[in-house]
C-alpha cells in the first residue's frame, strides 16, 4: 500500500486542481481523500507538489535506438514523467518485420548483435511481453518499413496481388493490436503515398477502427500545402488520422498563420489532430542538404553518387553554405564516435558527408517558438517528444509543464493535453486521468522538476535515477477495437 500525502492532484480531464492524499494498492489508485489517520506500507510527503497523471508520449521516437530490445533504459523518458510511449511513428515499426531484420532502421541506427525473433506485429507483442519494461509500450505499425521489407526494389506501381499482400499484413497488424498505422512522404518511399493512397490507408485503418498517423513531407513541399493534401485525402475517406512533421519553420510567419486558419476551418468537425514535437531544433537527414538532383534513390545510391568525381564536383559547387546558419551534427548511427558538435565550414560538412556515408543526422534551431506556443494553444494539438538522442540537450515535456505551471488557471487543461485527451484519441483504457480504479502512472512534480515517478503503481524514478525494472511494471499496451 502506498500513501502519498498532502499533493495537489491534476485529474488529467482538466478538473480544478484540488489538494488531497491519494491511496494506491498494488497497481491501481483506489482512494484520493483526506486520510490523516491511514497507514500505509510506503508513505510519501507531497509537500503541495503537484500530482499528475503519468504523461503518454504518443509519438514516441525510441525505437529508432531499437528501443526498447536493445535496451530497456528509459531513464530519459521517466524524467520527463513519460510514463507511457507508442512507438512505430512516421512509417517505421519494430513489427511487422517481413524481411526478418532492422535493415529497415538502418538509416536512424545501427543494429549489429540486435536478434530478431518475430515477424508478425502478434510475435512482437510477445516478445515485449517477456521484457522487464520500466514503463509502458505500444505502437503503431508502419508502413514504409512494410513496404520495404515486402519489396526491397522499390516499385510505385505494385501488382493487384502485391497490393493485396500489403493491405493484408497491415490489416493483420491493427487486428493484432496496433493503435493504427503510420506513413511518411519523406524521404524514397514517400512518393507512394500520394492523395489517393492516403486516403485508401484511411479507409482501411477506418474499417478495422485504428488511426492514420500521416508524416508530412516538408522538402521541397510548404507546410499549407502538405496540410490541404492530407485534408484533401481525409475529405475522400473520412476515419481517423493523425498529422505529423507539423512543426513551424522560422521565417514561415505567414504560412503558419495560414495553416492555423485552414485547421480552424477544417478540423473541427473532423476527427484530424496534430502531433507538435516540443523541440526548437530541426532534425533532418544530411543528405537533406544535397541538391535535389543528387537526393534520389537510397541513401546507399545517394553515397555512391557522391564519391563519384564528377557528381562530387558539382555537388561541392551547388551545396549552399551560410556563415551565419548554426548547423550541428546531432548523431551518426552506425559511427558512435562522432560526437555532435557544431558545423563550421563547407568543408568540415563535405568531410562528415565522406566519413559517414550521408548516413547521419543534422539539427538547427530553425523552429518558430513564439508560432509553436500557439499551436500548443489548439484543441487538437497533441504534444509530443522529441528524438531521445537529443534528451541532453533539451527534455520537452519538462519544458513545457514547466511553462504551463507558469499559469496556475490552466495548468489542468495544458496537463490535460498529455494525459487524459490522448488516451481518449488512442484508446487507451485506465490511464491518463488519476481517478478511483484507474492504473496509479502518477508523477509528483514541483513546477521546477520531476521529483518521482510510479508505473503501474511501482516507483520507477527518485527524482536522482531511474530504478531497474522488476519483472513487467511496464505494461505492453494494445489497441482494442471499440
Amino acid at each position: 500500500m502506498l500513501l502519498i500525502k498532502g499533493v495537489r492532484v491534476v485529474d488529467g480531464r482538466g478538473g480544478q486542481v484540488k489538494e488531497a492524499d491519494v491511496l494506491v494498492n498494488r497497481d491501481r489508485v483506489v482512494a484520493i481523500g483526506k486520510f490523516p489517520h491511514k497507514k500505509a506500507s510506503q508513505v510519501v510527503e507531497g509537500r503541495g507538489a503537484y500530482l499528475l497523471p503519468g504523461i503518454i508520449d504518443a509519438g514516441a521516437l525510441a525505437d529508432r535506438t531499437l528501443l526498447p530490445i536493445s535496451s530497456t533504459d528509459f531513464s530519459g523518458y521517466l524524467r520527463q514523467g513519460v510514463t507511457s510511449v507508442i512507438l512505430g511513428q512516421d512509417g517505421y515499426s519494430l513489427a511487422p518485420l517481413p524481411g526478418g531484420d532492422f535493415s529497415v532502421f538502418h538509416k536512424h541506427t545501427h543494429a549489429r548483435g540486435v536478434n530478431v525473433d518475430w515477424f508478425s506485429f502478434q510475435d512482437f507483442l510477445k516478445t515485449l511481453s517477456k521484457l522487464s519494461l520500466p514503463i509502458n509500450v505500444g505502437s503503431f505499425a508502419g508502413l514504409n518499413g512494410l513496404y520495404r521489407g515486402l519489396f526491397p526494389k522499390v516499385k510505385l506501381d505494385l501488382t493487384e496481388k502485391e497490393k493485396k499482400v500489403f493491405e493484408e499484413t497491415a490489416r493483420q497488424a491493427l487486428r493484432d493490436g496496433a493503435f493504427g498505422l503510420s506513413l511518411s512522404r519523406e524521404g524514397t518511399q514517400g512518393g507512394i503515398f500520394n492523395e489517393n493512397a492516403i486516403a485508401d490507408w484511411l479507409r482501411i485503418t477506418q474499417e478495422e477502427k485504428g488511426l492514420l498517423s500521416v508524416t508530412l513531407r516538408r522538402q521541397e513541399r510548404t507546410l499549407y500545402e502538405e496540410t490541404s493534401l492530407a485534408l484533401k485525402a481525409y475529405f475522400q475517406a473520412g476515419g481517423r488520422m493523425i498529422l505529423r512533421n507539423f512543426e513551424p519553420k522560422l521565417g514561415d510567419n505567414r504560412e503558419n498563420q495560414e495553416v492555423i486558419k485552414l485547421l480552424h476551418k477544417s478540423t473541427d468537425y473532423m476527427e484530424v489532430y496534430v502531433e507538435l514535437m516540443l523541440s526548437r531544433y530541426l532534425l533532418f537527414p544530411l543528405y537533406y542538404l544535397l541538391p535535389l538532383w543528387a537526393r534520389r534513390g537510397t541513401v546507399e545510391e545517394m553515397r555512391q553518387a557522391f564519391q563519384e568525381k564528377q557528381s562530387r564536383r558539382l555537388i561541392e559547387k551547388e551545396i549552399e553554405w551560410n556563415k551565419k546558419r548554426k548547423l550541428f551534427l546531432a548523431f551518426t548511427p552506425h559511427l558512435p564516435y562522432l560526437k555532435p558538435r557544431l558545423i563550421k565550414s563547407k568543408a568540415e560538412l563535405l568531410s562528415i558527408m565522406e566519413i559517414a556515408g550521408l548516413r547521419a543526422f543534422v539539427m538547427e534551431e530553425g523552429i518558430d517558438m513564439k508560432t509553436l506556443q500557439e499551436f500548443l494553444g489548439e484543441e487538437k494539438v497533441i504534444p509530443v517528444s522529441s528524438d531521445p538522442r537529443l534528451f541532453s540537450l533539451e527534455t520537452g515535456f519538462l519544458s513545457y509543464l514547466q511553462e504551463a505551471s507558469k499559469e496556475p488557471e490552466s495548468f489542468s487543461k495544458a496537463v490535460s493535453k498529455i494525459t487524459g485527451e490522448v488516451a481518449d484519441r488512442l484508446k487507451i483504457k485506465e490511464r491518463g486521468e488519476i481517478a478511483e480504479g484507474k492504473y496509479a502512472d502518477l508523477v509528483l512534480y514541483n513546477q521546477e522538476r520531476v521529483e518521482r515517478v510510479w508505473v503501474n503503481g511501482e516507483e520507477m524514478y527518485d527524482g536522482k535515477m531511474a530504478r531497474e525494472a522488476k519483472g513487467n511494471r511496464g505494461r505492453v499496451l494494445i489497441r482494442k477495437a471499440a
